[in-house]
């Protein structure tokens, strides 16, 4: 019986960390969301950085 009850805390953890993974990817994919809008609204100033880091190399 003791085995059985350690296998089952054991699940019991991973399915909580499993569930606090899942709470921060939504969260990092909801930050990389408004990061990709962000982006998107400030795309014209963006490409003009983007030209102007580039053009210095060869």
């Amino acid at each position: 019986m003791q085995e059985i009850n350690g296998t089952v805390s054991s699940i019991k953890k991973n399915v909580t960390g499993l569930q606090q993974e899942l709470v921060l990817q939504k969260n990092l994919m909801r930050f990389l969301r408004n990061i990709a809008m962000d982006k998107l609204l400030d795309d014209e100033e963006f490409e003009n950085n983007n030209v102007s880091m580039h053009s210095g190399g060869g």
